[in-house]
């Protein structure tokens, strides 16, 4: 008859199962291969960043006239921001758990993460750049670099200095800090992260429904402006014709009798519109109610240009776009705080040789 074969223990026996010390490396392993398999998760949600940068219209692919910029373009980019450098956040925290629990493949794990932070970082700190100055000069790329690169470093740092700290913290045989306390803090970050996306998402979204009602037509053409409440209106250039700084005549005639005087606007873009940017171009005071006749005519001619008429939308996603930010730095802040007080919690506990 043959004979069977039994596992070798690591003690030198045969048919024991593995010890605690190979038990720790095999867990080890496996937290740092959840590291290395977040890293996907960039590309999903670099490729998100590209669509949502496209709806809330601070895209690079608009035209400038199109095109979002300054600060509040910076506040409507900064939670998709933030989902870019989630992944590599939970990729840093899984290559430290690894660590903590003696693997090497942890500290590889941790390796790889801030070699594709120093990349996402320094692809986020050039687009938000972009967005607060229009043409900043090619020199700025340096500095930035350098930046990220020091985020990066400071992140590997970190990382394997907190596992060294929680080393003598570990508080089950597997190595393990409980994984309720990593989760409440990654609940709270994606908590404020899909709350503050939403937000301004629905903000957007809104914004769009409110400017559909507007009063338009193609250009050249003329539209009928019922006003109830005196006021300023605007009228607004909207896709083809957004991208045509000059050349585009408002004229305005209240009760088919007297023309009104039209003040040229030079405002940024205000809205979105099928996908593309709409921008304020002229605006006139109606001083009563009744009709106002609104023609614009453009040249040359833009075949796909419309033009609207309607009241100001200046500002009206600012306290959003305040809103939404606060909300999504509350999360991270939160989640930043439960992390820290569960791993005081550890050391005290490990100090004071008692379980959690």
């Amino acid at each position: 008859m043959g004979s069977r074969l039994y596992p070798k223990s690591a003690a030198g026996g045969f048919g024991a199962s593995a010890g605690p010390a190979e038990e720790r490396a095999r867990r080890g392993d496996r937290l740092a291969a959840r590291a290395l398999a977040a890293l996907p998760g960039v590309v999903i949600a670099a490729a998100l960043l590209v669509f949502w940068q496209l709806f809330m219209q601070t895209s690079a692919l608009f035209n400038e006239p199109e095109r979002i910029y300054g600060w509040g373009a910076l506040g409507r980019d900064l939670p998709a921001y933030a989902l870019v450098l989630l992944p590599i956040t939970i990729g840093l925290s899984l290559s430290a758990r690894a660590i903590l629990v003696g693997s090497r493949r942890g500290r590889l794990a941790a390796g790889v993460n801030a070699v594709v932070l120093l990349g996402v970082a320094f692809m986020v700190l050039d687009a938000a750049a972009s967005e607060v100055v229009r043409s900043a000069p090619g020199w700025v790329a340096w500095p930035l670099f350098v930046v990220a690169a020091a985020v990066a470093g400071v992140a590997f740092v970190v990382t394997n200095r907190s596992a060294k700290r929680n080393r003598r913290a570990q508080l089950n045989p597997g190595g393990q800090r409980p994984a309720s306390r990593h989760g409440g803090a990654l609940v709270l970050a994606l908590v404020g992260l899909v709350a503050s996306l939403g937000w301004l998402a629905i903000a957007q979204s809104t914004l769009t429904m409110r400017t559909s009602g507007f009063a338009r037509a193609s250009l050249p053409g003329t539209v009928v402006f019922n006003v109830n409440t005196p006021g300023t209106y605007f009228v607004y250039a909207e896709k083809s014709a957004a991208d045509a700084p000059e050349g585009l005549t408002v004229e305005v005639v209240f009760d088919r009798a007297a023309s009104l005087a039209v003040h040229n606007f030079a405002g940024g873009p205000a809205y979105l519109r099928e996908m593309r940017g709409a921008r304020p171009v002229a605006s006139f005071s109606a001083v009563m109610p009744g009709t106002y006749r609104v023609s614009a005519s453009v040249s040359p001619l833009f075949p796909r240009g419309t033009f609207a008429v309607g009241p100001s939308v200046s500002g009206w996603m600012t306290p959003s776009i305040w809103g939404a930010d606060l909300v999504l730095l509350a999360g991270v802040g939160l989640a930043a705080w439960a992390e820290a007080r569960a791993g005081r919690r550890d050391r005290r506990n490990a100090a004071a040789g008692s379980g959690p």
